[in-house]
């Protein structure tokens, strides 16, 4: 009974009813992600570029002037943290040691910026002897605002594409949900007994006798005995016990198949 008990209070049904309820859950998030990833991609794309690479960057990228004062300050935090160059440096060049040269040469490479009548490479900016090389900070932020702005241009084109094929979605076709009960049962007897018989007989015969005669007078006497004893024990010690143990698992599976298909194309222009 307290096994048949134990196995009520598993909670079955609960574990079937949690494990249905977080697949469905999950099914259901993962649809509402989607959605909310295509709609958001709808709404990037949706807005010109340079309020996207505003958005992105944080650069005003419609400001004919490179470096004005609004950009300023993400130029310099983009040099700080990405090329790892200290901005607060006294004066109007920004040294470079050999490693953050080859470093910088590496970040800007295929990239020019104008500089008056011809376009400038990032090695051409570079001046200075192998000891004490340097490059101006107007021409660093120049390269900086020129990396953001073809990157975040691409990027966006990339949106537009993907969205004009159609933003690719999983969904689900069918499934399988199921639990089950597993026992063990494990169970054990023991058995003994013992007996011991001891018997104990004994018996005793007796026979006394005496005669006696005096000038023809005879007097005689005589005895019988017979005494006799039995003693019968019997013990007997039994041992018997048994013992059942009973555990339970309760295992559940799931099984969803699915297909692949894409969000309506979307023609931004």
């Amino acid at each position: 009974m307290k096994a048949l008990a134990d196995v009520q209070n598993l909670g079955f049904v609960e574990f079937t009813t949690d494990l249905v309820s977080n697949v469905y859950s999950v099914i259901t998030d993962s649809a509402l992600e989607q959605l909310k990833a295509y709609g958001e991609l709808v709404q990037t794309v949706s807005q010109s570029l340079t309020d996207y690479q505003k958005e992105v960057t944080g650069v005003d990228f419609s400001n004919t002037d490179v470096l004005h004062e609004d950009n300023l300050p993400q130029l310099n935090n983009y040099i700080k943290e990405v090329l790892l160059l200290d901005t607060e440096t006294e004066g109007e060049n920004q040294a470079l040691t050999t490693d953050q040269k080859d470093s910088v040469t590496a970040h800007f490479s295929g990239l020019t910026i104008d500089s008056g009548e011809d376009a400038k490479t990032i090695t051409e900016a570079i001046t200075g002897d192998e000891d004490a090389e340097a490059i101006t900070k107007a021409d660093l932020q120049k390269f900086v605002y020129q990396k953001l702005a073809e990157r975040t241009q691409s990027t966006y084109n990339l949106l537009v594409t993907t969205l004009k094929l159609g933003m690719q979605k999983v969904v689900v076709t069918d499934g399988n949900i199921s639990t089950k009960l597993v026992f063990h049962v494990d169970s054990s007897d023991i058995k003994s007994s013992s007996v011991q018989d001891v018997e104990s007989k004994a018996s005793n015969w007796g026979v006394k006798a005496s005669a006696s005669a005096r000038w023809g007078w005879g007097k005689a006497q005589g005895s019988f005995g017979y005494n006799s004893s039995k003693i019968k024990v019997r013990v007997v010690n039994e041992k018997s016990s048994s013992a059942v143990n009973l555990k339970a698992d309760i295992i559940g599976s799931v099984s969803i198949n699915f297909r692949s298909e894409t969000f309506p194309s979307h023609d931004v222009n």
